[in-house]
């Protein structure tokens, strides 16, 4: 009605998926998640008439370094992002989870 499409992603690596789908970012993160979010992306053109030139993305912890990560290795693929909090320097980060993230 607004001209607005609004999408909540939960790309691989997300917990409470079971363990195949968890650990898909093993020393990549952010690699499949990227890939993910260029598929929906591409899709949402393809087939709901989204503008390709007016996606954006957003995202807080983790989804904030994937934010990062997503704009910075697939440039033109999002127009823009928003990220918060989220980690750049994962050997001075929370051990237990950097460990479990990467390896």
């Amino acid at each position: 009605k607004h001209g607005y499409v609004t999408v909540a992603v939960d790309p691989r690596g997300h917990s409470n998926y079971g363990r195949k789908f968890s650990d898909a970012n093993w020393e990549q993160a952010g690699k499949p998640q990227t890939e993910d979010l260029e598929d929906l992306a591409k899709y949402m053109q393809q087939n709901l008439g989204v503008n390709g030139q007016r996606i954006g993305l957003t995202g807080w912890s983790f989804g904030g370094f994937q934010t990062q990560y997503t704009l910075y290795t697939s440039p033109d693929t999002f127009a823009a992002g928003i990220a918060g909090a989220g980690p750049t320097e994962w050997e001075n980060y929370n051990s237990w989870y950097s460990g479990r993230t990467i390896g």
